[in-house]
């Protein structure tokens, strides 16, 4: 019964990771249409497509094939702003972060280790927003280096 339980958590976070892997490709492609600087209509049909994908949400009708079509659908959607970073399951959190230990405060913060030592959290809440939040920035310096490894090349 665990390893059932095991090969779905594995099939989720794999989802999830696959969903955060087009996520990552497609904010990439779309920065680069942007950092084009051209209006909408200098656009060909696959930065145009590209476009209203990164502009379309759960319950849109499927993307248009034609120009004309992709057009209308940017437009009207354009304003929705940036496709939301999927969610990774719980799981990720752990590998990235090692768990806080309650014996981090017995050592002294110096020069060379500062930044190692983690705080001291006094209930689950506080951890549970620690990890949050150390998820949301390490999601978005991901982003912002392949935006600049992007450019860069």
């Amino acid at each position: 019964m665990q390893q059932r339980a095991d090969a779905a958590k594995e099939r989720e976070y794999n989802a999830s990771l696959k969903k955060k892997d087009e996520y990552d490709a497609l904010f990439v492609k779309v920065q680069e249409i942007q950092n084009l600087n051209l209006p909408y209509d200098k656009w060909n049909a696959v930065q145009l497509k590209l476009m209203v994908k990164w502009f379309k949400r759960d319950g849109d009708e499927k993307l248009p094939n034609k120009k004309q079509d992709l057009v209308a659908r940017y437009l009207a959607t354009c304003h929705r702003g940036d496709l939301p970073a999927p969610m990774l399951p719980n799981g990720f959190e752990a590998a990235v972060a090692p768990p806080i230990t309650e014996n981090a405060a017995d050592v002294p913060p110096t020069a060379d280790n500062a930044a190692l030592v983690p705080p001291v959290l006094e209930t689950d809440e506080e951890e549970v927003v620690a990890r949050i939040l150390l998820g949301a920035a390490s999601s978005r310096i991901e982003q912002e280096t392949v935006a600049v490894a992007a450019t860069s090349v």
